[in-house]
């Protein structure tokens, strides 16, 4: 999803109040998105907050765009799985209505949402990759926007990925905050590709807008330095191989809104950008999904991007395609060879949901 958005005010103390870097020529950065996006983004206004409001505002159309919400998905519990992180089957709920029987799944889809309650890893996937030197089990999450605390309990590993929008407003007390639960997770690798949301990682786009979502201008090298000593491998336009398995990573995003984000291009630069994905990666982490695969917006609607869709597909070809930015689409689904994976942590109202788990198998 885009910005603005947040969850709650953040404070400054002690060493973290110290780096901050103050701009002398000027208390504003050189562009700005307008009044209405400093004004969310100085305040610290949420999304959360803000898809709540709109939706009391909207109360008697909510029936209806619930409708047309089911109309473009597979059932009921897909679509409050997408809206609302529901994952137990509808009928659980009504089971109190007999409170001598224990419930029972009735159908194949019951059966398969008890699976994934179950499932200790929640949604899970193999992917056979021939040059992996023993078996990875990856956990997939993504658009957390500082709700990796609330997340369910995160399976064991050997990678954790993360596909972006760690933070809200991207400021450094935020980063410094996930980097800082990252590095209490015990997982041997941590990946994470940046998304539109973590301003201060994109040091270009941080020191144009910087005003529209701070007070003050803050030093984007101390926010990668908190990641680095978290032991969060940070990937932008870059690779890195794990037991044999190739993995690249880049934030890039095509810009949707009439505002900007981090890494936004427009859709006229994006092929030339997905262009720099090496041929031979064998697993590729983007923030932006592939238009067509696990993109759809809370009506259904397509938004990822073509040009990322036909460089996977026609060229690069891996074997997995991590992504997250959609946050109503979460979910596996193989198209082509590739597994495609929205491993997005939060609904479209940001409940959270669990990961995806991936194992990655030699031949």
């Amino acid at each position: 999803m885009t910005p603005p958005i947040g969850e709650t005010a953040e404070t400054e103390t002690g060493s973290l109040g110290q780096n901050r870097r103050n701009s002398t020529e000027k208390d504003t950065s050189p562009k700005t998105n307008g009044f209405f996006v400093r004004f969310v983004g100085r305040r610290r206004l949420t999304d959360a907050f803000l898809k709540s409001l709109a939706f009391y505002l909207t109360l008697p159309a909510q029936p209806l765009l619930l409708l047309v919400a089911r109309s473009k998905r597979g059932s009921w519990q897909e679509t409050l799985m997408d809206l609302y992180s529901i994952e137990r089957p509808l009928s659980f709920y009504f089971s109190f209505l007999n409170p001598l029987s224990i419930w029972q799944p009735q159908t194949e889809e019951d059966s398969e949402a008890v699976r994934r309650i179950l499932s200790r890893g929640g949604r899970e996937l193999k992917v056979k990759i021939s040059t992996a030197k023993r078996p990875l089990r990856c956990v997939c999450i993504s658009d957390t926007h500082m709700r990796h605390d609330k997340l369910p309990d995160l399976p064991e590993g050997d990678v954790l990925i993360h596909t972006g929008d760690c933070t809200n407003f991207g400021s450094l007390a935020e980063v410094v905050e996930f980097a800082s639960w990252m590095g209490r997770l015990n997982f041997p690798h941590k990946i994470l590709v940046p998304g539109n949301h973590d301003m201060i990682l994109d040091p270009p786009y941080y020191a144009d807008y910087w005003s529209d979502w701070s007070l003050e201008k803050e030093d984007c090298a101390v926010a990668f330095s908190a990641l680095e000593t978290s032991g969060v491998k940070v990937l932008k336009e870059e690779g890195v191989t794990i037991e044999g398995v190739s993995v690249f990573g880049t934030p890039w995003v095509v810009n949707g809104n009439p505002w900007e984000t981090a890494f936004n291009v427009p859709q006229t630069q994006a092929a030339s950008l997905w262009d720099k994905i090496p041929s031979d990666t064998q697993i590729l982490l983007t923030h932006m999904p592939p238009f067509g695969m696990k993109d759809r917006d809370v009506f259904g609607v397509n938004a990822g991007c073509p040009d990322l869709a036909n460089a996977v597909m026609k060229r690069v070809k891996p074997a997995a395609h991590i992504f997250g930015h959609e946050h109503a689409d979460s979910g596996v689904f193989v198209n082509g060879g590739t597994a495609f994976v929205n491993a997005a942590s939060v609904s479209d109202f940001y409940q959270p949901r669990s990961p995806v788990v991936m194992l990655v198998e030699g031949d």
